[in-house]
């Protein structure tokens, strides 16, 4: 596990943090992934891609496309894979892992309110706020 819950009053505030950017951002994707219900298996899987100039923009532009199709197709995610990171381009490609199923709560929206990126000794950080 690789993210932790930061305290706030009404939402759900995720720190991912890993070696790399996009383990950080792995990290991000299961803290959100857990609140959204319990998968019990990765038997099965969807990509998803998201472009942006602007990597805040990139991220949750990203997630919000992920939590979409997660609530459209009926899909309760496990886990989630970087498969390509186009840093100069601004372009991420990933496949989310988990089950079909009903998600067991609910997620209005990934915010831009509190975003950060640190990148402190080695070790990068993500926080991301979501309005639940």
């Amino acid at each position: 596990m690789n993210h932790r819950v930061l305290e706030h009053t009404a939402d759900l505030y995720i720190e991912g943090y890993g070696k790399t950017f996009e383990e950080a951002l792995e990290g991000v994707a299961e803290g959100m992934f857990k609140h959204m219900g319990k998968a019990k298996k990765e038997k099965e899987s969807f990509e998803c891609e998201f472009s942006s100039s602007e990597v805040g923009e990139l991220i949750v532009g990203l997630l919000s496309k992920i939590l979409s199709e997660c609530e459209a197709e009926g899909f309760i995610p496990k886990k989630m894979k970087v498969l390509e990171y186009d840093k100069k381009n601004g372009k991420m490609r990933v496949k989310v892992f988990g089950e079909k199923g009903l998600l067991s709560n609910v997620i209005k929206a990934v915010t831009y309110h509190l975003f950060g990126i640190e990148e402190k000794k080695g070790e990068i950080k993500i926080r991301v706020l979501f309005d639940i």
